[in-house]
């Protein structure tokens, strides 16, 4: 009975193994915060939609990444601007008898950031994302899903490639003078 217990753990511990380094093969990696400036610390989000489900992803975004979040711009060592917002699921071809399509969801945001003292560190800057998806008219439901699916993983990448632009800024030259 021991040998049997023992070999059943043995497998599991192979098991466990091969799956560790599967991931490894493939590229797999945990993401790290990103650094940013000392003006990057305290943010505040100035946007014309602050209930948009991409700003909510954006904040939390950003809170994960250790940046504080203000809603009083005289808190803020810098604003992110949040210029434009623009989501869109369309038909991209039809397949057959207008019975199933591939369609396309982009979302594309524009913005740029200055700090506290209305310096431009970063100029308007858009990220755009896109992903297709396929359906046909029986599977109605399934593909509204998949659009929200969809929008949502948009979402995160377009969150992220903010995040690597902020990441990309430099610290401002001081220029005070003496």
């Amino acid at each position: 009975m021991n040998c049997l217990k023992n070999h059943s753990n043995m497998l599991w511990i192979a098991c466990l193994l091969f799956l560790s380094l599967s991931l490894a093969a493939c590229g797999f990696h945990l993401r790290k915060s990103q650094p940013l400036i000392p003006e990057l610390t305290v943010v505040y989000i100035q946007t014309t939609t602050p209930n948009d489900p991409f700003i909510q992803v954006l904040n939390r975004w950003l809170l994960a990444n250790g940046v504080q979040l203000t809603s009083d711009p005289h808190f803020a060592s810098s604003t992110l601007r949040i210029l434009n917002i623009q989501q869109n699921n369309s038909l991209n071809a039809l397949q057959g008898a207008a019975e199933a399509g591939q369609y396309v969801a982009s979302l594309t945001v524009s913005f740029s950031v200055v700090d506290s003292e209305g310096r431009i560190l970063l100029a308007p800057t858009s990220v755009s994302r896109n992903s297709y998806y396929s359906n046909n008219a029986t599977q109605v439901l399934s593909a509204n899903a998949t659009a929200n699916q969809l929008t949502t993983q948009l979402q995160q990448e377009l969150a992220q490639a903010i995040l690597q632009q902020l990441a990309k800024i430099k610290a401002p030259a001081n220029t005070s003078h003496s």
